[in-house]
C-alpha cells in the first residue's frame, strides 16, 4: 500500500512517532531528505512507501515546499 502525505499536516504527520532531530544540522534539503528516509526504513517503514516520500518531496517547486513536505512525515526535532 503507497501512502501519501496529502491529509498530514506538520502538527500531525504520517509518523508521529518517528523525531528526527534537524535544528542546528545541515539545511541541504538531500541532506535531510537522507535523515528522514533513514528514519523511517530504521522504524520499519516500506520501501515502497520510502520512494513515495522520496517522489513527493522531489516533485516540490522550491526549498520551503519541500521542507514543508518533510514535516508532514515525521516529526522534526
Amino acid at each position: 500500500m503507497t501512502i501519501s502525505s496529502q491529509s498530514a499536516t506538520p502538527q500531525n504527520p504520517l509518523f508521529p512517532n518517528i523525531k528526527v532531530p534537524l535544528i542546528g544540522g545541515d539545511g541541504n534539503i538531500f541532506v535531510i531528505m537522507s535523515k528522514i528516509s533513514k528514519a523511517l526504513e530504521k522504524n520499519g517503514v516500506s520501501s515502497i512507501d520510502r520512494s513515495q516520500f522520496f517522489n513527493e518531496v522531489t516533485g516540490c517547486n522550491s526549498y520551503t515546499e519541500a521542507l514543508n513536505k518533510c514535516c508532514r512525515w515525521v516529526v522534526i526535532l
